[in-house]
């Protein structure tokens, strides 16, 4: 007899699982894997953006990785004593808003912000993923939580490759376009793309 996928979402007899309760989370999380593995590819083009020293760079990446730091200490503890669906919520809400601000940032204060910001969202969040995954499937937690690393994973090793493909390919000039008109230096971003990917 043929083997069957898992329903990940079944949670009972006749129950299951809302589809949200199991793809929302994994989807945060996604983004979170994505934002750890794309920017240190656009560092080079930040630099020339911002006009930033060696150590303005490393804050750059550094700010990040420091408040996940302090955001993963926070949710774990907030997801134990609040509700951990809402810690989750108010987690993604920052991260979100720290994308934004990063995404329309002028300067480098209002970058390291942005980043800043996002780094604490993200590390709010990710602890409480596999809490709200085995909740959502408590009979068969090893069955979404395949699922969720097997994503998690690939898109870790997968990403860059797929980031590098976009950016050598007809994929940059858009990238280039959408960070000429986000931008308030709009002339000078588009300079740095020039340079920094010819093809484009």
């Amino acid at each position: 007899m043929a083997s069957r996928m898992p329903d990940i979402t079944r949670r009972g007899p006749g129950l299951r699982a809302p589809p949200k309760a199991i793809l929302g989370p994994i989807a945060a999380h996604v983004a979170f894997v994505i934002e750890l593995t794309l920017v240190p590819l656009l560092l080079p083009a930040i630099r020339a953006e911002f006009g930033l020293s060696i150590s303005e760079l490393a804050w750059v990446f550094n700010a990040y990785g420091i408040a996940v730091a302090i955001g993963v200490l926070l949710g774990g503890w907030f997801g134990d004593v609040l509700d951990a669906r809402r810690v989750f919520v108010v987690g993604v809400g920052l991260f979100v808003g720290g994308a934004l601000l990063t995404s329309s940032a002028g300067g480098f204060e209002t970058l390291i912000l942005g980043r800043a910001l996002q780094g604490l969202g993200g590390g709010i969040f990710a602890p409480l993923v596999p809490i709200l995954l085995t909740r959502a499937a408590p009979d068969r937690p090893g069955h979404v939580l395949i699922v969720w690393g097997s994503v998690a994973g690939y898109v870790a090793a997968f990403g860059p490759l797929l980031y590098g493909s976009f950016f050598n390919g007809s994929g940059c000039a858009s990238a280039c376009r959408s960070g000429t008109t986000r931008s308030p230096r709009g002339s000078r971003s588009r300079a740095s793309c020039t340079r920094l990917w010819p093809r484009c």
